[in-house]
This record gives C-alpha cells, sequence and structure tokens, in this order.
C-alpha cells in the first residue's frame, strides 16, 4: 500500500498523498480554486479506486505479469495469502481468456473514452487546469502505452494528445518515466502485443 510520512503524519493511498501533499505544500496548488472544479477533480480520482486501478491489475497481470511467477514464487504467494490465491492465479493464466478480463479491458477502454469527452472543454482533464487529476491518470495510460493498447487513442485524438502532452512534462519523466523498471517492458511489449487482436475484438475495435 503506497505510505507517506510527513513528520507525524501517516498518509496512506495515492489519490490521498497526492492531496495531502497539494494541501501541505501549497505553492504551486493542483486543485482548482472553486468548489465545482474540485468536485470534478474528485470525480475522476474517485474512479480510480473505484474500478480502473483493480482493472488495471486484472489486465496487466493477465496478459503480462504471471508469466514472471516461478513456480517458487506462486508457492510463497501462496503461503502468504492463503489457498484461495492459487484459484484466483489460475484464472490470471488463462490470459485474455480469464473470465475476468473482459469486463477489465472495457472497463479501461471507458476511461479513455471518458478522458477524450472531457478533453473537449479544455486541454486538461477538469479544463484549462492542470490538476491532481491529470497526475492521478498518467499511470493509466502509460500502462496501455507499455502493454501496445494505444490502439484505444485511434479514435480518441483528445486522449492522445493529452498523453504527449503529459509525456513532454519534466515532472512526468522524473516521477514516473524515471521508475520504469527496465526488465518488465519488453515483457509487457511482446505480451501484449500478442494479445491485442483479442483486446481490439472485446473493445470492439476490431
Amino acid at each position: 500500500m503506497p505510505t507517506l510520512v510527513d513528520d507525524d503524519n501517516v498518509v496512506v493511498e495515492s489519490v490521498i498523498i497526492n492531496e495531502y501533499l497539494d494541501d501541505a505544500f501549497p505553492k504551486r496548488p493542483l486543485k482548482p480554486n472553486d468548489p465545482g472544479g474540485r468536485a470534478k477533480m474528485r470525480w475522476w480520482t474517485k474512479q480510480i479506486d473505484d474500478s480502473i486501478f483493480g482493472a488495471t491489475g486484472t489486465v496487466s497481470m493477465s496478459v503480462a505479469f504471471h508469466h514472471q511467477y516461478t513456480p517458487e514464487v506462486l508457492d510463497e504467494l501462496i503461503r502468504q495469502r492463503g489457498p484461495a490465491y492459487r484459484a484466483r492465479f489460475s484464472l490470471l493464466q488463462k490470459g485474455v481468456d480469464n473470465p475476468n478480463f473482459p469486463d477489465a479491458i472495457k472497463r479501461l477502454y471507458r476511461m479513455v473514452t471518458d478522458m477524450n469527452a472531457a478533453l473537449e472543454r479544455g486541454q486538461w482533464l477538469c479544463g484549462e487546469m492542470f490538476t491532481l487529476a491529470d497526475i492521478a491518470y498518467a499511470p493509466y495510460i502509460t500502462r496501455l502505452d507499455h502493454l501496445k493498447f494505444l490502439g484505444f487513442l485511434d479514435k480518441n485524438k483528445r486522449t492522445a494528445d493529452w498523453y504527449e502532452r503529459m509525456k513532454a512534462r519534466e515532472t512526468y519523466r522524473t516521477a514516473l518515466a524515471a521508475q520504469f523498471k527496465p526488465k518488465y517492458l519488453p515483457l509487457m511489449d511482446e505480451k501484449g502485443s500478442a494479445a491485442w487482436p483479442r483486446v481490439k475484438e472485446l473493445v470492439g475495435l476490431g
């Protein structure tokens, strides 16, 4: 679980940590000033905790990451998490045939289309101001990129342009791209490319 310790304050969960940092260091605010703008920003970030994070985990594990688990690692995870994890992992090993995969990948495609609709009103998710909402969504579009699923953006040009603006920011490079793990990128490239035909079919692009 993401955890921030700041003096005597212990803050958990990424969305809450982001808001805490913006409140604690307000020199360059990343929340809209008006209540309506803040509500819109929180509508975006709430969706991450409600469904996008889980959908991304299902897609990433089903397509790529389950391949890196050796029997020894799997046995240790089952020891730590209990026997039910074996059944869950057996579903992940089915890849795009995992029965939970269609709903998960459709949720991520809806994320892209929802972003595209919002970006009609400004260059960032909440309008003309760059906010915590944009920061929160950057890793999820990046994961689609690493899995070679950026075909999602072909009919969602505003989301594609948003992603290019994000990648051009120095903070994207230092806070996100600098943390990429090189050993995972080829795995996501290979397995995601192989899964793409089925992914396109599931979301209605094929």
